[in-house]
């Protein structure tokens, strides 16, 4: 990952997925990319497939945000 000082350094950026309900941890991703944004699709892919559905919400922080991820039609009806 590139650094402050436009150096690069060996890095992992992790993300998870919570249940907010059970406050239990239903997806989770290590990735060598510095944005979250891409991580989302495969996210969600992972919690519908250790929870056998979509999520009904996701709430996330600004680094996932695009127009990609804006349209994806995971979440239950």
């Amino acid at each position: 990952m590139k650094t402050s000082d436009g150096s690069f350094t060996t890095a992992y950026n992790a993300q998870s997925v919570v249940d907010d309900a059970h406050q239990v941890i239903v997806a989770t991703r290590l990735d060598n990319r510095s944005s979250d944004c891409p991580a989302l699709r495969t996210l969600l892919d992972e919690v519908i497939s250790n929870c056998g559905r979509p999520p009904r919400q996701v709430l996330a922080d600004a680094g996932y945000f695009s127009g990609d991820n804006l349209g994806q039609q995971r979440l239950a009806p």
